[in-house]
């Protein structure tokens, strides 16, 4: 039998490797939970253009838009409309002349200190109701 510890020693050496890795991976998230969160922080950033888009047009106009192409007509092309990872349009609805409804699809819940209170979200759809506000550009 040898007394030579390099065979035990690389068995060691892998273990403290496989280790740190999965440690890394339980304390940060694996690349496709950060992938998705990442994809609901846009999420969250397009509905707050969306809706600061809305109430400049109310600014402006006195009037809800009927829809987000209005808003894009308005001169404000570089509105997003679409998720970021489905292609799917955003949705949004008039409720009366002063409130409006945007929904999108979420594939986590949010964490409340990095989305604020407002845009705290639960996964799956999830919709915000808002009232408009003058903007003074």
């Amino acid at each position: 039998m040898s007394n030579r510890p390099g065979p035990l020693l690389a068995g060691v050496a892998a273990l403290v490797v496989l280790g740190t890795v999965a440690a890394g991976l339980f304390v940060v998230g694996s690349p496709a939970a950060e992938r998705r969160r990442q994809g609901d922080q846009t999420r969250v950033a397009h509905l707050g253009q969306i809706a600061r888009a809305v109430n400049l047009h109310w600014t402006r106009h006195r009037a809800i838009p009927a829809t987000l192409g209005d808003i894009v007509r308005d001169g404000q092309a570089a509105l997003p409309q679409e998720d970021p990872v489905t292609g799917a349009g955003y949705e949004y609805r008039v409720i009366d002349a002063r409130r409006f409804e945007l929904c999108a699809h979420f594939e986590g819940a949010s964490e409340s200190a990095a989305t604020g209170t407002f845009w705290h979200h639960r996964a799956g759809r999830q919709c915000f109701r808002l009232e408009v506000e003058d903007v003074h550009p």
